[in-house]
């Protein structure tokens, strides 16, 4: 979360900061809600050890974004 409130202040001017944070707060909330209905349907129609396979590839996958995305400011 620190990471990403640095990139935000780093990139976005300081008149539309608010407006940033707000959309990408809205952004944030609405995948994880979306996230967990997935999950539960996921799990419900197939073994839920299968959601957790696949909720540890999306997260190595996530890593491997971060570590290998520079961003320049």
């Amino acid at each position: 979360m620190v990471a990403y409130q640095s990139t935000v202040q780093a990139l976005v001017p300081s008149d539309t900061r608010g407006r940033a944070f707000g959309f990408f707060d809205v952004v944030w909330n609405g995948a994880r809600l979306v996230s967990l209905a997935v999950g539960g349907v996921l799990a419900e129609l197939v073994d839920v050890r299968f959601v957790y396979v696949l909720s540890a590839l999306l997260l190595l996958a996530a890593a491997a974004v971060g570590f290998t995305t520079r961003i320049e400011t």
